[in-house]
């Protein structure tokens, strides 16, 4: 299956955006769907986000809390903060 816009897109469900931060731990910012059985291509199905942190050398991730998200584009890092670009805001997620 070819999706046919952006919107297709992210509906879709996946990793929504990546940053590195200055020590080299790597951020996720992933994105997950719940529907009950199938999604018809007109339903919107609640979409849940977890960023995840993978230190440089780990092999395990840590889940860092995030809610309120709507439409999230695109994550950055710095001093220890996480930025989410959220429709017309930006998050700042503390420092972890």
């Amino acid at each position: 299956m070819f999706a046919n816009s952006m919107h297709d897109i992210q509906k879709a469900g996946g990793i929504v955006a990546m940053a590195v931060d200055a020590n080299g731990d790597l951020y996720v910012l992933d994105r997950a769907f719940e529907c009950n059985g199938l999604c018809e291509p007109e339903e919107e199905a609640a979409a849940s986000y977890t960023v995840k942190k993978l230190a440089g050398g780990s092999t395990t991730p840590t889940e860092i809390p995030v809610t309120g998200l709507k439409s999230p584009t695109s994550m950055a890092v710095g001093n220890g903060d996480i930025y989410i670009a959220d429709g017309k805001r930006v998050l700042k997620l503390p420092r972890q």
